[in-house]
């Protein structure tokens, strides 16, 4: 069976068709070449619209807090299994937000990256060392953003050295990372790469 897509006018097979329910034959009335297209344009256009991206972002906000309203479970399960998956983080976090609440912590006005002036509650503090829960950078969303892309993880720090020259590597000495140290104890590598 074949059908016409309203854009391209070429008629095509109904796999060449995306499903859709409230279409009379149960397909879409544009093929999924002409729906890739329109979709890429769309999102070109509105990338960089601010007003379109707020907008988007509010309806987002608006859909994901009724879906944790609606499923308590599922989230107190995924929170459980991030606070057994990172404990140090937790307890860094919950540390620096009651210090910041009780007043022994003072947020900034300015980032300390990019210097911008920003909302206090809209600074965000950086972790450099999780075992020191109270020394943070004050950064804006997009500096802290790029600061966790640009900045390696332990797992992917162990893999450098994984592939360095010596059989086993112990690290008295913190391995220097974006500017930040970062102990990571005592890592026994065998040469070929493997953990023990």
């Amino acid at each position: 069976m074949t059908k016409a897509c309203s854009i391209c006018r070429v008629e095509k097979p109904l796999d060449g068709f995306y499903r859709h329910r409230s279409t009379r034959d149960g397909y879409d009335t544009y093929c999924k070449l002409c729906t890739k297209e329109n979709n890429s344009k769309r999102h070109a256009r509105t990338m960089h619209d601010p007003k379109l991206r707020a907008a988007r972002r509010a309806q987002m906000r608006v859909i994901n807090t009724r879906w944790r309203a609606n499923n308590p479970q599922k989230v107190r399960a995924c929170e459980r299994e991030y606070e057994a998956r990172d404990p140090e983080k937790v307890r860094a976090r919950w540390s620096l937000r009651g210090a910041v609440k009780c007043g022994k912590t003072q947020k900034p006005e300015t980032c300390s990256s990019c210097h911008r002036t920003t909302v206090a509650k809209n600074l965000h503090g950086h972790h450099p060392d999780y075992s020191k829960p109270l020394e943070v950078e004050w950064l804006c969303p997009a500096c802290h953003s790029e600061e966790h892309r640009s900045t390696p993880s332990d797992i992917e720090l162990r893999a450098i050295v994984a592939q360095g020259e010596s059989n086993v590597w112990t690290s008295s000495v913190a391995v220097a990372t974006n500017g930040y140290e970062r102990g990571l104890g005592q890592v026994d590598v065998p040469r070929n790469g493997t953990h023990s």
